[in-house]
């Protein structure tokens, strides 16, 4: 079962949050659609993650209105 967490326009939720799921799989939705990958980076501005086939996506937190974790699917 994913853990999961409403973050609506708050930065300091998100950058703690995805700093701990570093190397874990995770969903971020946004108003443009749901982003799943493995966290490689957090910073106060955006998140890192490596998804699918070593596709780099980096999303702006800002733009994070809900984050999913999965905790059964850890990185490979």
């Amino acid at each position: 079962m994913a853990d999961t967490a409403t973050t609506p326009g708050s930065l300091g939720a998100p950058v703690s949050q995805l700093k701990s799921l570093t190397d874990q799989l995770v969903t971020v939705t946004t108003d443009r659609g749901d982003v799943t990958g493995t966290v490689l980076s957090c910073t106060r501005q955006s998140v890192w993650l490596v998804a699918g086939d070593d596709v780099d996506i980096v999303v702006a937190l800002d733009d994070i209105t809900g984050l999913i974790h999965h905790p059964a699917s850890a990185a490979a």
